[in-house]
């Protein structure tokens, strides 16, 4: 299992590898450059293959940042909405337990000076 930054590094390696393919493409096409040049870039970049659905797999799963999309799996999706979802609840829970203590603490200072000062 590979991290999201491994993965946005790949992606970006084959990106690169792209580019660089279309680049001595289009110097081929000038007479740019030598017959040596050409032989040395068109070595490494073809040994590394090119692989459009393995970029597009990876920038359908992984951020610009290397965090996992919601949208990566439809079981992923559903598990960050129910992980919301019961965040929310749970802020809302504590909130109002929160209020309830605090009104029972007013109700006891407010017992407690009236004994004192009646």
């Amino acid at each position: 299992m590979i991290t999201g930054k491994e993965a946005i590094a790949i992606l970006m390696l084959f990106q690169f590898t792209d580019t660089i393919r279309h680049d001595i493409k289009m110097g081929m096409e000038q007479n740019l450059l030598s017959n040596n040049v050409l032989d040395v870039f068109l070595e490494t970049i073809y040994t590394l293959g090119s692989a459009p659905e393995v970029i597009k797999s990876i920038m359908k799963t992984v951020d610009e940042d290397g965090k996992v999309k919601d949208s990566a799996s439809a079981e992923l999706q559903r598990a960050r909405a129910l992980y919301r979802s019961l965040q929310t609840k749970v802020q809302e829970l504590l909130r109002s337990i929160i209020k309830e203590q605090e009104g029972s603490v007013n109700t006891q200072v407010q017992s407690v000076y009236f004994k004192l000062y009646s």
